[in-house]
């Protein structure tokens, strides 16, 4: 840390951070004063990184123009109970939301490829490809579930089931919005996804991941340990 700085200094790391609290993200062109003042003044980014990171247990991340305020995983300040989720994805239950947290899994394992979470591989995925996958992954750890739900706390059968329970895209005479089907399951979970700024779900059939959620996978997820406990969970390929 510095030994001194202006209240103006100050100022402008508290607003970026109200900013942030509030939104999510600040963007150059909406708040270009700002923006420049964090990336031009090591001062006010030393306050940011110093003090207001870790009391929020949050961390800046930072794209060309856009800055976002991530909570740290384990974080309680500005991260969601699984109350919150629930209410926010519409799900009944714990179990529909480890579900919905599968398919996450499963969705990110197929935009960071062969070194997972290192590079992005692909574009986009289709929706219908999307449950497939997720539906294969669930086959594939079966055998482990019991073993798996121990380390990890995570009850994979009672997932599983659940989304065994629902119809498959190829049963579907025709596209419905509905609780009873793998694919809007899939649509409700994007749905969240994108009102957070993390994927781009185009006309109810493509996924697109954003710059953001790139950043907070190479953040937060790319160590080699978190890699192969994630993978494992989807019988991957650590």
């Amino acid at each position: 840390m510095y030994d001194s700085y202006t209240r103006e200094e100050v100022e402008a790391a508290f607003k970026i951070y109200l900013l942030l609290q509030k939104k999510g993200e600040l963007r150059r062109r909406d708040f270009i004063d700002l923006f420049e003042k964090y990336s031009s003044n090591p001062k006010v980014r030393d306050i940011f990184v110093s003090v207001f990171e870790p009391m929020a247990e949050a961390k800046m991340l930072e794209s060309e123009d856009v800055l976002y305020l991530v909570p740290e995983p384990d974080s309680d300040y500005l991260s969601y109970s699984n109350e919150q989720l629930r209410e926010l994805m519409r799900l009944d239950n714990n179990t529909e939301l480890y579900c919905a947290y599968f398919v996450i899994l499963c969705l990110l394992s197929e935009f960071f490829g062969a070194d997972f979470l290192d590079e992005v591989v692909r574009e986009y995925i289709l929706v219908k490809d999307l449950e497939r996958i997720v539906s294969a992954s669930f086959e594939s750890i079966e055998p482990r579930m019991d073993e798996l739900e121990v380390d990890s706390g995570f009850n994979f059968r009672a997932a599983y089931e659940h989304w065994k329970s629902m119809e498959e895209y190829r049963e579907l005479e025709r596209m419905k919005a509905s609780k009873t089907n793998r694919y809007s399951f899939i649509l409700r979970v994007c749905g969240f996804l994108q009102s957070q700024g993390l994927v781009n779900l185009i006309q109810e059939r493509e996924i697109y991941i954003t710059r953001k959620t790139e950043l907070i996978v190479r953040n937060f997820y790319a160590g080699k340990e978190t890699k192969e406990k994630l993978l494992k969970l989807i019988g991957g390929r650590p």
